[in-house]
């Protein structure tokens, strides 16, 4: 009657590393299956259009395979310790934020 439930003992950043990493690791399996299955068709529909059906379809897996993993080691790189993704709290760390800054600077620079 006295004890606490299980989740009440851990620490609220813990639980949410915990749910972060599961996110994480669905993800990479997603991936995985989402890059085999869409190059591993396209590179079955070159091969198809050249006759070789087999070797594109070969060819297109281990690209989807290849591309899956630097996807995945790249997230995996932008993960802090604790396997929360690392977020930047500068303004300008998306290419179209930045841009708008471009644009305002040059702005301002030519009306002076």
């Amino acid at each position: 009657m006295g004890e606490k439930p299980l989740s009440s003992n851990r620490s609220d950043s813990h639980a949410e590393a915990t749910r972060s990493t599961n996110v994480e690791a669905w993800a990479i399996v997603n991936r995985l299956l989402a890059s085999i299955l869409l190059y591993g068709g396209l590179g079955a529909l070159i091969g198809w259009f050249f006759g070789a059906l087999g070797i594109g379809l070969a060819i297109g897996t281990l690209v989807g395979v290849a591309l899956a993993m630097y996807m995945t080691t790249i997230r995996v790189k932008s993960m802090n310790d604790s396997g929360l993704p690392v977020r930047s709290n500068v303004t300008g760390s998306r290419w179209s934020t930045r841009m708008a800054q471009v644009r305002m600077r040059n702005a301002r620079e030519n009306s002076e």
